[in-house]
């Protein structure tokens, strides 16, 4: 390399290092502007509490009702408004539904099957498999 074009090098690089160093110098960031904060007056009142919790009304079913129903009615549905403790007894659920919902259109009603842990079944009645 000759003199001359490592002068013109070392020129094009000093510019080059000039012309960028601006750009990569770190700014100040603007100041950010205050919070608005809402503020409201306290009030001291009364505020209802209201909770739901998922419960289970076998055990007034099996207190007051099976001994009832169960020698009589064993397989049949007995529908409970759990509200009056009023029931209603059928063959089938959408029946003794129908009949507490005419006595008392408001009812919270738990049905279950008499007899049984359980309303329905799903899947086979027997170990035996069909091919």
């Amino acid at each position: 390399m000759t003199l001359r074009r490592c002068s013109l090098l070392a020129a094009d690089l000093t510019l080059a290092a000039a012309l960028l160093a601006p750009a990569c110098a770190r700014k100040e960031a603007p100041p950010t502007p205050p919070v608005e904060v809402l503020v409201v007056p306290v009030v001291q009142r009364d505020v209802p509490v209201v909770g739901e919790w998922i419960g289970t009304l076998d055990g007034s079913v099996n207190a007051d009702i099976r001994p009832k129903v169960e020698p009589a009615h064993a397989g049949e549905f007995v529908i409970v408004d759990v509200l009056t403790g009023d029931y209603e007894v059928a063959r089938d659920d959408l029946t003794a539904s129908h009949r507490m919902l005419a006595r008392n259109p408001g009812a919270v009603m738990y049905g279950i099957r008499i007899g049984s842990p359980a309303a329905y079944r799903i899947g086979g009645f027997g170990t035996e498999r069909h091919a």
